[in-house]
């Protein structure tokens, strides 16, 4: 039995394309007729959990109604990108298959399956390394930027230049009684919610065709992310009752650290993205990045 010929890079790289598009095109058109208007502060979405491939929190803006985008189609973004994002290669081929064929017509499911049969060693791990990019593109230029928005993931660097912070800033509320029992996340959320519009956490449960794999997501993080809350609530208290005391009051670094680290969804209105692209670009001579 001769061994089976494996696929290069690029038969790899346009069989994700391939899948990618078809993911996205099930995102609907703008309605005809749409009156858009624009976002009044930025969206900012953190990872759960420090880390490339940890997934985003599955959240909802109101605000985006008045640019024609739906809670649902909001969130079923938020979940196509955490599992291209997955590294988990225990997912495998064929539940890739099945997602994929769950978000298509189905004169074209075959398409899909006839393009991975033919690339079978894709794997999660190398749609997490590349896919993530080429999602975000394919989805600004068929669903977000015909509202008039821009979505990309950024760090903190980006967020402490877009609010002109100081570099040091810890983008945490600063620690007193009242946030003795706040998580990380909300820490951070209530300090951003300045800038930055408020989340609702009150979504849909995952479709069917992603809820197998949005749990595996969501699994591989919340016990480090609870056992991270745990033990900085624990700290605080430390520095809170030494603080009761009469000592200076001193943080310790674990809440810092694991903000420092994390990654966002920013959402932004289309023209503001447009206006720092330009502007970047004179800065640098032209040179896009």
């Amino acid at each position: 039995m001769q061994n089976q010929e494996m696929p290069d890079n690029h038969e790899l790289e346009m069989a994700e394309t391939q899948i990618l598009k078809l993911v996205t095109a099930a995102f609907p058109p703008l309605p005809p007729g749409a009156v858009v208007q624009s976002l009044p502060k930025p969206v900012l979405i953190p990872r759960l959990n420090p880390g490339n491939h940890n997934p985003f929190a599955r959240a909802w803006v109101p605000e985006l109604r008045q640019l024609a985008v739906t809670k649902e189609d909001f969130i079923g973004f938020i979940d196509n990108l955490n599992i291209i994002n997955s590294p988990n290669t225990a997912i495998g081929v064929v539940d890739l298959i099945a997602f994929a064929i769950g978000f298509v017509p189905n004169e074209v499911a075959f398409g899909v399956s006839s393009v991975l049969g033919a690339t079978a060693v894709l794997s999660a791990a190398a749609m997490a390394y590349n896919g993530t990019r080429k999602c975000l593109r394919l989805i600004n230029e068929h669903y977000f930027h015909p509202r008039k928005l821009h979505v990309k993931v950024i760090n903190r660097k980006r967020i402490v230049r877009m609010f002109d912070l100081h570099k040091d800033d810890h983008l945490m509320e600063p620690l007193t009684e009242s946030t003795l029992e706040l998580s990380v996340q909300d820490r951070n959320l209530k300090y951003l919610a300045q800038w930055s519009c408020e989340l609702s956490f009150d979504v849909p449960e995952p479709s069917p065709q992603t809820t197998m794999l949005a749990r595996m997501a969501a699994w591989q993080v919340k016990r480090r992310t609870d056992r991270a809350d745990e033990s900085a609530q624990r700290s605080r208290k430390r520095a809170w009752k030494k603080h009761n005391e009469g000592k200076k009051l001193k943080e310790g670094l674990g809440e810092k650290i694991r903000i420092k680290f994390l990654d966002w969804i920013l959402v932004q209105n289309l023209d503001e993205w447009e206006a720092a692209k330009a502007e970047k670009l004179a800065k640098k001579g032209g040179k896009e990045t």
